[in-house]
């Protein structure tokens, strides 16, 4: 990321190194593994005091080195996991990635952690507080063990006990030593005069591959506590500082870094002490807020909010060789523009405009990214990295000019750089492409990238790219689109109502509604429905001859007939065409259909299709509670892509993520979430939840108990 030369560089939608997955961290709770973590779990911090998990994301087959400490704890993470560690005795902690470790470790360097603070557990679960732990230990020094110069010493029988008294003392914030002495006897020392506040890494050596998780943590310095009380490293963004590290010694150098707000700003303060501390000196006045580093140089920290008009009275007339957005998501377009004029220098340095976000598809930085994002909101790996060319126009991104070369963009705005071009701007030594046409790019951060990036200059080699502080699941998936679909419209407490509801047996008329699959796809599921009560469930997964002789055989033993009976055409769904002539196959991209003649106007400008019409009711009948499901259905455990074993009633409640606005469609009437985004939403395909409300199509087609008329419809 940092050796990436572009004039813009939009950075976002970062990971940082895992730890491996059965790795127990400690929360209010105890210790629980890693893999079991999920958000709004508190994870105890460096503090000894609850930081809530903001997401975590799980990464299967790593690399992993197992770390080993002088008190005989160890824990296994990936080749990039990020440790706070201080070198031969230095005062300050600084992230460093394990591999960096070991090769420190074998340099022979010494390598220490700091130890966690008091550990404050929740009460409530049972476990004591620090002053009852502390009470107990003084207890046990007093009546047992003994005392050989600064250490205090007990021997136990069982390592059970002798492990038992280490948790007490590291939990205390210090450092307990076990020792084996044979087998029956497991001696146990810690300082009782002084209490230890660093834990020395002994071993740091490769074990293959694991399965690792990741996870964020809302907390400050980035840390928290894994097993053994031992202090570990959180995602973090420390990018946008480590630049300034390129010119720090340069007199001319002069940057900026901006967030919204000042009191924004603290975070990347205090990160930037473990960076910048032995290159200058901090001036912490609000009014000021600047590193001055000594050879001349320095860095202000910044902020944007406010009228445009007095945001650019503050920056009017400045230079700045290094200008960085933190969460830039939250700029407006027009300030970004013109801080763009800002990024000039008269000392011949590279300049450089960085932009730091999570994933926004509501912000200008989405559009202006579009070229590097999938469809389904994810950076395109071939294209992360890859640097393009554009001329702004305007004041949005939609009017920017883009392309592959700057020749390339020259040629479609060649009118508007002529127009601004001087002669005298070439006996400055500048060109036309040069001057008006910036390199931009965009960078999924990412840690183990990093370790090649950093380590051909010595003085990046304490320093770590991380992620941004803001993490949420979805940003950790680093997913562009996710906001693009609307909120849940059938929330949780609706599902639970249906339930718990009467049986709303409506006619009385049995009907069937099956979403079609074959073996080595997703579920075929097929609901029987009496009026509009769910009395039965049948999911398969066989071959399409199989499948359609047993459905057969299923209708018949519920008595539905064959013109009672839907099923999704699209796709493999066409099979069933010639097999169930009477059915009714539903046709997702089929017109909405007109109840009455006074409707057939105004039904197109109402709904986008026939399958988002048939959403729209399903969730109309939901919200009114008009539609019940047998309790008994409810506790059958059924599997699929995805999940195992699951009762339908939470997968229900899963699935109904899928039925939601898709907020990029026009204003042309409710269309459904697209499946492809949907399944994002859900984990699998919602094909249980997707066959429940097909049986609306009934609610929309008049018919007696023969062929079905007015198909046409359905193929308009």
């Amino acid at each position: 990321m940092l050796s990436i030369d572009a004039d813009i560089k939009i950075v976002g939608g970062s990971r940082g190194g895992p730890l491996d997955e059965d790795t127990r961290v400690l929360t209010t709770r105890g210790f629980i593994k890693i893999k079991h973590l999920k958000y709004g779990d508190t994870v105890i911090g460096h503090d000894g005091k609850g930081h809530r998990v903001l997401g975590r994301i799980d990464y299967p087959d790593r690399d992993c080195y197992e770390i080993e400490l002088s008190d005989g704890s160890s824990v296994v993470c990936s080749d990039d996991h990020i440790w706070n560690v201080s070198i031969d005795g230095d005062r300050r902690f600084i992230p460093h990635l394990a591999c960096e470790i070991a090769s420190y470790i074998n340099e022979g360097y010494d390598i220490t952690i700091p130890c966690v603070k008091p550990v404050e557990f929740d009460e409530k679960f049972g476990l004591a507080s620090v002053a009852e732990r502390t009470e107990s230990l003084r207890r046990i020094i007093e009546t047992s063990g003994r005392f050989s110069g600064k250490y205090w010493k007990k021997t136990f029988k069982t390592r059970k006990k002798a492990f038992d008294f280490k948790y007490l003392v590291d939990s205390l914030g210090s450092v307990c030593y076990v020792k084996r002495k044979s087998n029956k006897k497991w001696e146990v020392r810690f300082d009782y005069r002084k209490k230890e506040l660093e834990r020395r890494i002994v071993s740091c050596k490769p074990v293959g591959k694991r399965n690792c998780c990741c996870i964020a943590v809302e907390n400050p310095d980035s840390l928290f506590v894994v097993e053994d009380f031992i202090v570990t490293h959180n995602s973090k963004s420390f990018s946008s500082l480590m630049e300034v590290l390129k010119d720090i010694k340069n007199p001319d150098f002069h940057a900026t870094i901006l967030r919204n707000e000042k009191d924004d700003l603290q975070s990347l303060v205090t990160d930037s002490y473990k960076l910048f501390s032995q290159f200058g000196t901090y001036n912490k006045s609000q009014n000021d807020m600047t590193w001055n580093f000594d050879n001349g140089g320095w860095l202000k920290f910044s902020y944007y909010a406010g009228a445009y008009q007095d945001f650019k009275t503050r920056f009017q007339g400045r230079q700045y060789a290094y200008v960085c957005i933190d969460e830039g998501t939250q700029c407006p377009y027009k300030k970004f523009k013109y801080l763009l004029t800002n990024n000039r220098n008269a000392a011949h340095i590279r300049n450089r405009f960085w932009i730091t976000c999570n994933p926004d598809p509501e912000s200008w930085v989405r559009k202006f990214i579009d070229w590097w994002v999938d469809e389904n909101g994810y950076i395109i790996p071939e294209r992360d990295g890859v640097i393009r060319y554009c001329f702004m126009d305007g004041d949005t991104p939609d009017s920017i000019y883009w392309g592959n070369t700057r020749e390339e963009v020259y040629e479609q705005c060649k009118g508007i750089i002529d127009s601004l071009w001087k002669d005298s701007y070439e006996e400055l030594g500048y060109t036309k492409l040069e001057m008006f046409i910036k390199s931009a790019t965009f960078v999924r951060a990412d840690v183990s990238e990093n370790i090649k990036l950093i380590s051909t200059d010595a003085s990046y080699l304490a320093n770590l790219a991380q992620q941004d502080e803001e993490q949420r699941m979805r940003d950790l998936e680093a997913n562009w689109n996710w906001k693009a679909a609307g909120d849940d419209m059938i929330k949780m407490e609706d599902l639970d109502e249906i339930y718990d509801n009467a049986e709303q047996i409506g006619d009385g008329k049995r009907r069937a509604s099956a979403d079609i699959a074959f073996t080595g796809g997703d579920n075929f599921v097929m609901w029987l429905w009496e009026g509009w009560h769910c009395k039965d469930l049948v999911v398969l997964r066989l071959d399409p001859k199989t499948l359609v002789s047993v459905v057969e055989a299923k209708l018949r033993e519920w008595g539905v007939e064959e013109c009672n009976f839907t099923y999704d055409m699209q796709g493999i769904g066409q099979y069933f065409k010639g097999f169930f002539k009477d059915a009714v196959p539903f046709n997702n991209q089929a017109a909405p259909i007109a109840r009455n003649h006074q409707e057939e106007e105004g039904i197109k400008y109402l709904y986008k299709d026939l399958k988002s019409q048939c959403a729209w009711l399903f969730y109309k009948m939901i919200k009114e509670k008009q539609i019940s499901i047998d309790s008994a259905l409810l506790e059958r455990k059924y599997s699929g892509n995805g999940f195992d074993k699951v009762p339908l009633r939470q997968i229900l409640q899963k699935e109904r993520k899928m039925l939601r606005r898709d907020e990029n469609s026009d204003d042309r009437g409710f269309k459904l979430l697209p499946k492809k985004i949907a399944k994002k939403y859900v984990g699998h395909s919602p094909d249980f939840f997707e066959s429940w409300f097909y049986v609306m199509i009934f609610s929309l087609t008049k018919k007696k108990n023969k062929k079905v008329k007015g198909l046409w419809m359905l193929s308009r």
